[in-house]
């Protein structure tokens, strides 16, 4: 079984870093708790379903801004 450092972790929905903490303020009602959460302590991002994601690796994906996005970004006085 291979293990995953949870720093290559990331919430599907919206690609943060994610804790190996379950949420805070998770319902009794709502069932089983999820084993991961946001930094914050929210729920990850929900899927097309409507359920609660699972992280996924980020396998050393890099983000970067688009041309376009760079250019407003300049735009409005900040910097890439």
């Amino acid at each position: 079984m291979t293990t995953v450092d949870i720093s290559e972790l990331v919430c599907p929905g919206c690609g943060d870093p994610v804790a190996a903490t379950p949420p805070t303020g998770w319902p009794r009602a709502a069932g089983r708790r999820p084993e991961f959460s946001h930094l914050d302590g929210s729920v990850l991002c929900l899927d097309s379903r409507g359920r609660v994601g699972e992280p996924v690796e980020a396998a050393g994906e890099r983000f970067a801004l688009t041309p376009t996005a760079e250019a407003a970004l300049r735009a409005a006085g900040g910097s890439p």
